[in-house]
């Protein structure tokens, strides 16, 4: 059985699982454990092009898809026996994860994630994201307070 789900999609709720969902209200959550982006989305490539090898190998083979509201019941892709694909199109998005270019995918998300948290920083004052930026220690929220402090910038 193989269950789908858009690989940016499965990034956001590996994110959500991570950290909790502090968008929508600061709920606490999350395990604190974020799986690397790459592996994850290895994993989504993997899983395409091993199900692809297997499927006529087994007797009893089911795919659905999990690009649905949470708690609304996966969508059945492929069924069997006898196989059947009950959602070309759907499937044909899983096949296409096979080809996943996994730099490209990262490097969206990860400018996605750091336009989010810019958003997230409340002050559009100067001095106090440089002051900010001269204490934080941390890279990655280092990178979010500079790009923060471009976009202040650019907009005078």
């Amino acid at each position: 059985m193989g269950v789908n789900v858009d690989a940016e999609e499965s990034l956001d709720r590996a994110s959500l699982r991570a950290y909790g969902n502090v968008e929508q209200g600061g709920e606490k959550g999350g395990s604190g454990r974020m799986v690397p982006p790459g592996i994850l989305l290895d994993g989504h490539k993997g899983a395409s092009k091993t199900f692809a090898e297997i499927k006529d190998l087994v007797d009893d083979v089911s795919l659905y898809d999990n690009n649905v509201p949470q708690g609304t019941d996966p969508i059945p892709v492929v069924t069997a026996p006898p196989q059947k694909v009950l959602r070309e199109d759907l499937y044909n998005d899983f096949k296409g994860k096979s080809n996943l270019n996994i730099a490209e995918a990262v490097s969206r998300y990860d400018k996605k994630q750091i336009n989010k948290a810019i958003e997230l920083i409340p002050t559009t004052e100067e001095w106090t994201i440089e002051k900010a930026i001269s204490e934080e220690v941390n890279p990655i929220k280092k990178q979010v307070f500079m790009a923060k402090l471009e976009r202040v910038r650019s907009k005078r």
